[in-house]
């Protein structure tokens, strides 16, 4: 099923909670998305609410973790700006939202749930979601054993919800997917060199030197793989693959993991963190180079 349009979705670096990128969409006409994965200090979430407010007043999104403390206190959504009509929830503590998601329902907001494998579609139909994020493998953070082609096609032969494919996008790519049914797709670290970012300059100079083969899948024994950025002595990750060794591939080791983990996401040193970068971020210099805006990347992605 091809949702009427083809809708560009542009989400703020996770854990960098800096609404400028989302703004930038906004006023081009796609769905700027305030990304607060990894993000679970209230006033962190509250500012950079206000300036997402302060700055456009075009509908907008916003993205939590499914189990962040952050849903109980904008459940009721007298939280959130009247600017968001869009919500993007990842598919991690699905069972705990029936309460938030009936109180945004009353709001008219638009729930969109970020799923790594097919069987979390079921579960999102069942809560009531008004479309999935088909988050694949190429994406950073965490994500599933599909590649985001394979998983978007198997979701669309077994679900009737528009789906959004999130993960490896380039111009092409997107092409591909509006041809194979999709409603839109959903890009971040495409963006990291365009003018709104805010990213360090550490991180702006690594990702302008990537070619793609520089992003890393930990813990898949787990059950739970995370992609970040990869360089030689990187403290914080040969401390996390340390991990993943020592807590061995045992399920019920999956929660310390992910806490191992999360302690660790952020766009400081990367003796300190782990910097969760898509494989797509490898084209942003040469989007940055030719269309130097968000805007202009999402023309040319048009």
């Amino acid at each position: 099923m091809r949702a009427p349009g083809f809708q560009f979705i542009a989400l703020t670096p996770a854990a960098a909670p800096d609404p400028a990128i989302a703004i930038a969409a906004c006023r081009a006409g796609a769905l700027g998305v305030l990304n607060l994965e990894y993000i679970h200090a209230t006033a962190v979430a509250r500012r950079a609410l206000a300036e997402l407010a302060r700055y456009t007043d075009r509908p907008a999104g916003l993205k939590l973790d499914g189990d962040s403390p952050l849903i109980q206190e904008l459940e009721a959504g007298g939280g959130l700006p009247a600017q968001i009509s869009t919500l993007l929830v990842t598919a991690r503590g699905l069972a705990g939202l029936a309460e938030p998601v009936a109180a945004w329902r009353r709001r008219g907001l638009t729930l969109l749930i970020e799923v790594t494998e097919v069987g979390q579609a079921e579960l999102a139909r069942q809560l009531g979601a008004d479309g999935l994020i088909a988050k694949g493998n190429e994406a950073g953070g965490w994500v599933g054993e599909e590649t985001t082609f394979v998983l978007l096609q198997r979701l669309l032969a077994g679900s009737k919800l528009p789906i959004w494919a999130y993960g490896g996008i380039g111009i092409h790519a997107a092409a591909a997917c509006y041809a194979a049914g999709a409603a839109g797709v959903v890009l971040e670290t495409q963006f990291a060199l365009a003018r709104e970012s805010r990213l360090p300059e550490a991180a702006k100079t690594a990702v302008a030197a990537m070619d793609g083969s520089e992003t890393i899948c930990l813990g898949a024994d787990l059950g739970h793989a995370f992609r970040a950025y990869q360089r030689p002595g990187s403290a914080a990750l040969q401390a996390l693959e340390a991990n993943a060794l020592d807590l061995g591939a045992q399920p019920h080791h999956a929660e310390a993991w992910r806490r191992a983990v999360e302690a660790r996401v952020g766009w400081g040193s990367l003796q300190d963190n782990v910097w969760p970068l898509d494989q797509a971020a490898a084209i942003a210099r040469p989007l940055a180079e030719r269309y130097r805006t968000v805007g202009g990347i999402l023309g040319a992605m048009r």
